[in-house]
């Protein structure tokens, strides 16, 4: 089955406002007081994980706050002793181990908050294999044809049952054809994976299954930073 995903630059604009006393200096006033601090933001929330049993799943969290932050992993609800770190990885798995919930709280000195909860599922076989897109336009011969097509057919393609599954924000445009790579090893857990590159330099990878960034990389080096050029017209000197 082939994903239908599209990619979006986000842009966050911040105003600030600055107020200006007046000249009677010896007029009663009360003193301002600064906003409180906000609790962590979650920047990346944990994914959910599918694993084969006997292999352990990987959780993680990114998240931005005034430092030090700390973490506590919860399963099912409770905490999990020992798991204070901004991932968690399980133990083993077993099958009763499916369905199971983890959330993580990260915690600032102005509050704390709650990441979704991830489900893990443990399943007696591997993650189902899907048709790897590994080139541009799917093989050498640039057909664009996906021969092992099962699940699509002229009668579900519709408006009604077919589209657009979900927008992935990156940091540039996406000019190059998404890579897709099925039970893809990643942290120990078992992926299906779109990859994406950006004209920034930044290439991703997402979890096709839930949209969550499994990792971001950039390929600047260190020192360097991009450039933007202006296309001449006809006339410009």
């Amino acid at each position: 089955m082939r994903l239908r995903v599209s990619f979006g630059l986000g842009l966050t604009a911040s105003l600030l406002l600055v107020g200006c006393g007046g000249g009677n200096k010896g007029a009663a006033g009360s003193p301002s007081t600064p906003p409180p601090s906000a609790a962590p933001a979650i920047t990346v929330q944990p994914s959910d994980q599918s694993v084969s049993v006997g292999q352990s799943a990987t959780f993680t969290v990114s998240a931005t706050g005034a430092a030090p932050l700390s973490y506590q992993w919860q399963g099912s609800g409770s905490p999990i002793a020992g798991a204070t770190a901004s991932s968690y990885t399980t133990p083993a798995t077993t099958l009763s181990d499916s369905g199971s919930t983890f959330a993580v709280v990260v915690t600032d000195a102005s509050g704390s908050t709650t990441s979704r909860s991830a489900t893990l599922t443990v399943t007696s076989g591997g993650v189902p294999a899907g048709t790897d897109v590994l080139t541009y336009k799917n093989d050498l011969s640039r057909s664009g044809q996906n021969l092992s097509e099962t699940t699509l057919t002229p009668a579900n393609v519709n408006s009604s049952s077919f589209g657009l599954l979900r927008n992935l924000a990156v940091d540039g445009k996406v000019n190059a054809q998404p890579l897709y790579a099925s039970r893809l090893n990643v942290s120990g857990s078992a992926h299906n994976v779109v990859f994406a590159a950006t004209e920034h330099d930044s290439v991703y990878a997402f979890d096709a299954n839930t949209g969550s960034v499994l990792w971001h990389a950039t390929l600047l080096a260190a020192g360097e930073t991009l450039r933007r050029y202006t296309r001449l017209q006809p006339g410009d000197s």
